[in-house]
């Protein structure tokens, strides 16, 4: 899928205003300040809260080196374990600590209040509409090609 370069740059603002504009909504300083941290808290919560190292950067679409640094980045923060099986120390088991866990129920609690500002702010109708569009979006992304840079 042919993407232009102004829509990419128009969706790396769109994601970044919206992170910006949530970040101070959370009420702890471990908050993470980055969009990979927290898209690795968010996969590793998805998988049940322990995830390999690979899996996450297959998930993500994240270069290892660069998911090592995340790794490590969370991990001094206390947010997340890393730890080598014996059977195979070429494997990084990653499990979300009980911070790491609680950065992602408040994160979605974080975003359930925006999404009621929102239906109390702009209305049920246009919300409702919003939503149609976006899920037509998702079945869009689904049904057609990956979108590579």
């Amino acid at each position: 899928m042919d993407v232009s370069s102004e829509n990419i740059a128009l969706a790396y603002d769109f994601l970044k205003e919206l992170y910006e504009s949530n970040v101070n909504n959370f009420q702890f300083g471990s908050m993470p300040k980055n969009m990979g941290e927290i898209s690795v808290l968010g996969a590793l919560d998805a998988k049940g809260g322990t995830s390999t190292s690979g899996e996450l950067s297959t998930t993500l679409s994240i270069k290892t080196a660069r998911m090592a640094a995340l790794l490590k980045a969370l991990e001094e923060k206390g947010q997340i374990i890393r730890r080598h099986p014996k059977d195979d120390k070429r494997i990084t088991e990653v499990s979300l600590t009980e911070l790491g866990k609680k950065i992602c129920n408040d994160s979605i609690h974080c975003i359930v209040l925006n999404i009621a500002k929102a239906y109390e702010t702009i209305g049920k109708d246009e919300m409702n509409q919003f939503k149609t569009t976006l899920l037509k979006l998702c079945k869009l992304h689904q049904k057609g090609e990956p979108a590579h840079a």
